[in-house]
């Protein structure tokens, strides 16, 4: 069943006119009436719909009744490490799907990939889409948020519970299992992850310092864009399953 995120209260009758939900149940879905989908509104209620009429003008839809999705258990952040636009895309994308609260692109002393100041607004709203229909095709009542471009050592890690970080050269007494313990319902987490190169040595003793949780996550070393998602399922399984 397809899933929509509007910008305003959901009224019993919605009607919606040459929009993109429009344009996608009537050219994409080939959406007929009677066909049921999932409207929801921007406090994260969601509210199952009925297809009253659609045509190359408009959709007209009805509402039957709240849809209580759950929510996810945890608040998390991902900082994900800047690197190469395929892969970068592919865990903004999974991050939606496995219930990542805020991405926040992330600038670290070996990023090779830059985002120039000026296209720092439109490459934003790019991943902000991504994020946007992740979170749809995944029925989440929440959308993920996308922040701006942060710097490693101006992220403020205090505001957070829990705060992990995968290091190829980390002690293997700590484990990622071991930083999952400290995890309870209703805590913030901080999931932050490094570029292509990995993070320096000096960048990891700034992170200890802020009580940063440096784990291993086994004997192979991950690209970036599997140590964001193997970290972000063993959360889901401690906390979800």
């Amino acid at each position: 069943m397809q899933q929509y995120f509007i910008n305003a209260p959901v009224p019993e009758s919605l009607r919606l006119k040459d929009d993109a939900i429009h344009h996608h149940l009537r050219r994409v879905m080939r959406a007929r009436v009677n066909d049921e989908l999932i409207v929801c509104q921007p406090d994260e209620t969601c509210f199952l719909m009925r297809i009253q009429t659609i045509n190359d003008d408009h959709v007209v839809l009805e509402r039957i009744h709240v849809i209580n999705n759950a929510t996810h258990p945890l608040s998390i952040t991902l900082f994900q490490g800047l690197i190469k636009r395929t892969a970068f895309e592919i865990s903004l994308q999974k991050a939606a799907e496995l219930g990542v609260k805020r991405f926040v692109p992330l600038k670290s002393t070996r990023s090779i990939i830059k985002i120039d100041d000026n296209a720092v607004n439109k490459k934003t709203a790019r991943y902000q889409t991504i994020a946007k229909e992740a979170s749809e095709q995944s029925h989440r009542q929440d959308m993920m948020h996308v922040n701006v471009p942060a710097d490693l050592r101006e992220i403020d890690l205090k505001a957070f519970d829990v705060v992990i970080v995968p290091y190829e050269a980390a002690s293997s007494q700590m484990r990622l299992s071991s930083a999952l313990s400290e995890i309870k319902s209703g805590m913030s987490i901080a999931v932050v992850i490094g570029p292509e190169g990995g993070f320096s040595s000096e960048e990891i003793e700034h992170l200890k310092t802020r009580g940063a949780l440096v784990v291993s996550l086994g004997r192979r070393i991950l690209r970036s864009e599997t140590a964001a998602l193997f970290i972000m399922s063993a959360i889901n399984y401690e906390t979800e399953l």
